[in-house]
This record gives C-alpha cells, sequence and structure tokens, in this order.
C-alpha cells in the first residue's frame, strides 16, 4: 500500500530488492482522487500523491505500479460491505473505500501479503518540530532552540517569527492554556445534549483522559507512549486487519509496527526525532540512499488521503439525506440523536456536497 510519503515508502525501499533478489517483483497499490475531483486543500497538502509515488517506484526499482480512482466507490457506498465484514460500527468512512479496494484488487493480483506503513507516524517516522521546541522553551534551551528554529524555517519556508508565535502557543497547551473551547458546545452536537447531560458523557470521558478536542495528553513523548500501549487502538486495528485479511485471503503486515520496531523506537531519546530543523529526523536519516531525496528531504507538503470522499457522494446525496430523514422519524434514536440539528445540517446541505464541501468538512 504505496503513497508518496515516507512509511510506506520506506517498507517499499527494503522490500523490493529483497524481491529482486528472489527473482520476484513487488506489486505496489495507491490511491489517486477521482479524475474530476478539483483539489481544495492547502498548498502544503496534495490529493495527489502520484508524482511522488512515482519518484519512490523509479529510485526503487522492481515495482509494478498499480494507481487505482476506485470510480464509483464512495463511503456511502461500501457501508453494508464494511458492516458485514466487521459485524460492528465503525469512524475511518473517509477512506473506507480506497482500503476496501485495494484488498479486493491485492486478492485479484494473486497476492499473499499485502504490506504497508500504516502506523509508522508514531514509530520510525514520529519527530514533531513544534512540540520538541515548545519542550527546548520551558527547559530554557534557548541557544538550542534558537537554531533550530532557523534551520526549520529554512526547511519547511516559514518565517521565524511565525515558528517562535507557533513554538509559543504550544508550549502554552501543554502547560495546559489550550486555545479553544472547554465545554462542548451542546446545540451543535449530533449527540442530544439531554441525553449527553444525563449520563455525564464528556465527564466519563474526562476520567478516561478525554476532552472535547480528544486525548487532554500534552506531553508529546506521553501521547505517543499512550497511543502505542493502547490496548483499545491495537484490538481495532488488529479486528480490521484480521477480518479484511478473512475475507479477501490477503494478509496485511506493517513492518512500521513490529513489537522489535516499536521496543526499538522508544528506547530512542527525542534529539534523535528532531534535529538540525529536520523534523521526522530519524527515517529522513535512516533512509538516505534508500528513497530519493524529493520524497525523503520532502519538508514543504505531505499527503492527504481520502480528500475527495465528499466528492464521491454526491451522485448518493438525495439517498443519504432521505437515510437522515429516516433516522430523524425514528422513536429508537430519538432519545440520544439530536434530531433538531441532523434536519437542520439536512435543510443547509440539501443542495449537495459541492457547494459547501468546505463548510461539511469544517
Amino acid at each position: 500500500m504505496l503513497s508518496g510519503g515516507l512509511d510506506s515508502g520506506s517498507v517499499v525501499s527494503f522490500a523490493a530488492p529483497e524481491l529482486r533478489r528472489r527473482n520476484e517483483q513487488l506489486y505496489t497499490y495507491s490511491s489517486v482522487p477521482d479524475p474530476t475531483f478539483r483539489d481544495w486543500s492547502s498548498s502544503r497538502r496534495v490529493a495527489d500523491e502520484t508524482p511522488y509515488i512515482r519518484m519512490t517506484a523509479e529510485f526503487v526499482g522492481n515495482i509494478r505500479e498499480r494507481y487505482l480512482d476506485f470510480a464509483g466507490l464512495s463511503p456511502y457506498s461500501v457501508i453494508d460491505d464494511w458492516l458485514d465484514i466487521l459485524e460492528t460500527p465503525y469512524k475511518f468512512f473517509e477512506n473506507s473505500f480506497w482500503v476496501k479496494g485495494i484488498y479486493d484488487q491485492a486478492r485479484r493480483d494473486g497476492a499473499g501479503v499485502l504490506l504497508s506503513g500504516a502506523r509508522g507516524n508514531f514509530t520510525i517516522s514520529w519527530g514533531p518540530a513544534l512540540e520538541y521546541y515548545a519542550l527546548l522553551l520551558r527547559r530554557l534551551r534557548l541557544v538550542r532552540l534558537y537554531r533550530e528554529i532557523r534551520r526549520h524555517g529554512m526547511y519547511k519556508g516559514v518565517r521565524r517569527s511565525r515558528l517562535i508565535a507557533l513554538v509559543g502557543r504550544q508550549a502554552l497547551s501543554m502547560l495546559g492554556f489550550a486555545a479553544g473551547p472547554a465545554e462542548p458546545d451542546m446545540p451543535n452536537m449530533i449527540l442530544r445534549p439531554e441525553f449527553a447531560r444525563k449520563y455525564d458523557a464528556f465527564g466519563r470521558l474526562a476520567r478516561h483522559g478525554m476532552g472535547v478536542r480528544g486525548t487532554r495528553i500534552t506531553d508529546p513523548v506521553e501521547l505517543r507512549r499512550e497511543r502505542l500501549h493502547s490496548a483499545a487502538a491495537a484490538n481495532k486495528s488488529g479486528a480490521v486487519m484480521t477480518k479484511l485479511s478473512l475475507r479477501y485471503g490477503v494478509q496485511e503486515r506493517d513492518p512500521t509496527f513490529d513489537p522489535r520496531v516499536i521496543r526499538f523506537c522508544l528506547s530512542l531519546p527525542f534529539e534523535q526525532y528532531v534535529r538540525q530543523g529536520m523534523d521526522r529526523a530519524l527515517i529522513r536519516r535512516a533512509t538516505k540512499g534508500y528513497l530519493p531525496d524529493g520524497v525523503r528531504l520532502n519538508y514543504r507538503v505531505r499527503g492527504i488521503q481520502g480528500t475527495d470522499w465528499v466528492h464521491r457522494m454526491a451522485p448518493h446525496w438525495p439517498a443519504f439525506l432521505n437515510e437522515i430523514a429516516q433516522m430523524c422519524r425514528s422513536e429508537a434514536s430519538a432519545p440520544y440523536l439530536h434530531h433538531d440539528h441532523l434536519r437542520a445540517l439536512g435543510e443547509r446541505y440539501a443542495a449537495g456536497p459541492d457547494r459547501n464541501l468546505r463548510a461539511i468538512l469544517n
């Protein structure tokens, strides 16, 4: 499963040469946007990673690429299949159509193992620069902070004054002065406010370390450790991988989440992951000669997968709105869901997704 980034690219850069020694070829599968999709993302995000994928494939060699646009598929069209596979609700709707589609294509090609680098963000390619710089600021290591920010700004193409402001905000957030609402916006929630208050839903979440914006953990090292040791996250990922493997006869393997790799990565100090202005520094240095510099040293843009998910739902929009309307007439869901808010959203976006794309995603 090859994107244009560091994680899956690193896996490919080691797998393809190994297969060459066996006189075998590596097949790669890459999801690309619908050809009619107009990219709305920022200049630092890219929806179509094809140029970076090709760069990796040409540099590494021994690769047979497949670029899959999954025409006609959307998060809405695959709901019943996913519920049948998982036998439980799920929330990764924006990526659901292409994950399932890649498994299906791999099965058709007769693949037995499907490699990925899905969990590398917290292992091999971890290295959040702003969080590290905030720690330097809190520890008053100002000389090092200045040198790091100067180099990081050159790599990223960001002014030092802008970076200093971002680091300052990050440091305040880590001290508990996070910007934004501390309480949930009850009137604009899908969850029925009376239900949330009756059962103290957000109080219960708070007792488990969760806030309105997600986890309350602000220390990046502790957050990483919590994610890697989370039994809930491991169970969710393992269940999805296992059930997809059983359905399609293709076993997914993620080398970036191998226990030996996790233990090694956790043994390294923060300074190995952010150094000399370089974020994600460990993997950038380790893949020198394995990945093309256009990918390895790409600091300016990052891929954003499944960006066209709302666009893909346009043909299904009337059916989607009809299901919302049926839900709002259901007495079974009335105690739990905020029907008035759902009806208002349905009326607001009745014209379709394209006109209100940014508003929906925000």
